[in-house]
């Protein structure tokens, strides 16, 4: 266009095309060559730290979990422990109370077999005693008692007791075709231990049996309450559900938990205890299986014992002075000197 009459030219400016515009557009929005690198970097960066932060993570609880196997593998090898040694000492009580009822069945039938021999020598002989004013005490039951012929309540209760009572013999032949064990040579009658002898022994020995199958019983217990503490230990110290697992899993199915062998051979002592003993009465006979030792410092029957020796010595010490001053009258002339010899060595002696 002209303005007055004159004319300039203005240059044309070339349309743009788009594609120029969208290359401009990608060059502005796209990284460098520098730019890229340092971005691969970044996110290498943060991928690897965040596989590191994840190792991190894992190892405490591989830790525990190793822990953890070393712990219960200690309890295993405990429960292990115990089972095998409460075992063995339930087979060893088994078989040790088989050997006491077989020597108290000895003990019986050799009792019932003096008992039968001793009522038919009163019959043969026609032997009887004569009342004493010492209540029929005389010499010859004195002895009895003491050596241990004479037949108490104890014997007459093991002859009623014996079984089968249907089938008890009234002759020594009997007796002995009923026994239950290997017979002995004729000779061993010379070997025989006393009756009261044998008793005293047997029930040493079955108190002692007693008292050792009640320690294998609380054995027992105690290593069950143990494990039932540590296991409540455990579970408080890491939280774990359901609580007492190990104890419902592994103990409480072990057989020093679930066996009754210990109540079985308490029982069958507290019987033939009753039964050898006591004349069938089952409640002393626990009460005295149950006593506690003696306590610390019960002299009671060692003084006792010193007050009946020094009695007896007062007594003869008086019978003794008494004879002597009737010896110091005799007619003969040297006894009253042997005697007054004899008082000075004895008063010497009882000074020393």
């Amino acid at each position: 266009m002209a303005r007055n009459g004159s004319t300039r030219t203005v240059p044309e400016i070339p349309p743009r095309s788009p594609s120029a515009n969208t290359d401009k557009d990608f060059k502005r929005n796209t990284f460098s060559g520098s730019n890229s690198k340092r971005a691969s970097q970044m996110l290498k960066r943060v991928f690897t730290y965040t596989e590191a932060q994840e190792k991190q993570e894992d190892q405490p609880s591989s830790d525990f979990q190793r822990r953890q196997d070393e712990f219960f593998a200690f309890l295993d090898n405990e429960l292990a422990k115990i089972e095998s040694f409460y075992q063995m000492k339930e087979e060893e009580a088994t078989e040790r109370l088989k050997v006491l009822k077989q020597q108290l069945h000895i003990m019986r039938d050799q009792r019932i077999q003096e008992v039968l021999s001793n009522k038919k020598g009163r019959t043969q002989n026609g032997h009887v005693n004569k009342q004493t004013g010492f209540g029929g005490l005389n010499g010859s039951r004195l002895k009895e008692a003491f050596v241990g012929h004479r037949i108490g309540k104890n014997s007459k209760a093991l002859a009623e007791l014996a079984t089968p009572a249907a089938n008890q013999g009234q002759d020594a032949d009997i007796v002995n075709r009923r026994r239950d064990f290997t017979r002995r040579p004729d000779d061993a009658a010379n070997h025989e231990v006393p009756y009261r002898s044998a008793k005293r022994k047997l029930k040493h020995a079955l108190q002692e049996f007693y008292r050792g199958v009640e320690l294998l019983k609380a054995y027992a217990y105690l290593n069950r309450t143990a494990f039932r503490k540590i296991n409540k230990k455990y579970d408080k110290a890491v939280n774990s559900r359901p609580p007492l697992r190990y104890m419902s899993d592994k103990v409480n199915k072990a057989w020093f938990v679930q066996s009754e062998v210990t109540e079985n051979l308490m029982a069958a002592t507290e019987d033939l205890y009753a039964r050898y003993f006591e004349r069938g009465n089952r409640k002393i006979a626990i009460s005295k299986l149950r006593k506690t030792l003696k306590k610390s410092g019960d002299y009671s029957p060692n003084t006792f014992r010193a007050g009946l020796l020094l009695m007896a010595g007062i007594l003869f010490g008086i019978q003794a002075l008494i004879y002597a001053s009737q010896h110091f009258h005799h007619p003969d002339p040297m006894i009253p000197i042997n005697t007054s010899y004899l008082l000075q060595v004895s008063s010497n002696d009882s000074a020393i």
